[in-house]
């Protein structure tokens, strides 16, 4: 049977677990007078698993997840983001290229051109009766007509020398070299008058004293030959056939890739290369969590 002693003791036992467990609920950080080490542990352990808390480690664990995906990960996003910025960029490059090589070959094409058709309308209002009532205006107009011709020949060589070196920028180019390059159908007749015709090349010089005297004793036959029945018409011909072809001569960069370029343009956007660079990132994060 319990003395009154023990039961004394066993009430003031209970008061002080009672009194120790209110100033736990109360303040998960407070100290409990004469707690034991093994009571301020537990306390600590309780204080620890709240909401809060768990809240606050999630968090902190998520962060690290985060840290260590864009460390893991910030040289596979680089590598590629560089690459896709180097096809970008050697697209550009391409288009460049291109457009600067068309703008080149027709500004060539069109001062080729002009020049030839201004030789030729010069050749074709040439009086080649250069006899005059003197030897000083024969001589006078005898440098005058050979000038012509020679300017006409210089001019017509470069259209010669631009097609033939563009010959393989397409086939309509290549078409026109063989045009401007075929003047041996009277190269018998030039020769006689002066004008000398390469078999090869189809350039033409002149021979300026056999001219003279050509225009001297036969004017009309020489005027025949170089006026808007020969050679001059000829080249009117040529010149026309060219500028009517001006705008089909360099191809157009969709006719040589095709769609490719247009795909490949919407490929590398600005905007298709940030979609891209999300993409492989998000990518990455997922392939962490799965």
């Amino acid at each position: 049977m319990s003395t009154i002693s023990s039961l004394s003791n066993n009430t003031y036992m209970m008061y002080k677990i009672a009194a120790k467990g209110l100033n736990a609920s109360s303040s998960a950080t407070a100290t409990v007078p004469n707690q034991t080490p093994s009571e301020a542990s537990l306390v600590s352990l309780l204080s620890a698993n709240t909401r809060t808390d768990k809240t606050s480690t999630a968090t902190t664990q998520l962060n690290s997840l985060w840290s260590g995906y864009l460390s893991a990960n910030a040289s596979a996003s680089q590598n590629v983001a560089t690459g896709v910025a180097n096809q970008a960029e050697t697209l550009n490059n391409l288009l460049s290229t291109y457009s600067t090589s068309s703008k080149t070959f027709y500004t060539k094409f069109n001062t080729t051109m002009s020049n030839l058709s201004q030789a030729t309308a010069q050749l074709k209002s040439t009086n080649f009766a250069v006899t005059g009532a003197t030897d000083t205006a024969t001589a006078a107009n005898a440098k005058t007509a050979v000038g012509n011709v020679e300017n006409f020949v210089a001019k017509y060589n470069d259209s010669i020398d631009f097609f033939s070196a563009n010959a393989k920028v397409s086939g309509r180019v290549s078409s026109l070299a063989s045009s401007f390059s075929d003047t041996t159908y009277r190269a018998g007749s030039l020769q006689n008058i002066g004008i000398a015709v390469d078999n090869t090349t189809g350039k033409m010089t002149v021979d300026e004293t056999k001219l003279t005297a050509a225009m001297k004793e036969t004017p009309d036959t020489v005027s025949y030959m170089l006026g808007s029945n020969g050679l001059a018409g000829k080249a009117d011909t040529k010149t026309a056939l060219a500028e009517s072809q001006s705008s089909k001569l360099f191809p157009s960069i969709s006719s040589m890739l095709g769609t490719s370029i247009s795909s490949a343009q919407s490929l590398y956007s600005s905007r298709t290369l940030n979609a891209m660079s999300n993409y492989t990132n998000i990518g990455t994060l997922l392939d962490m969590y799965f």
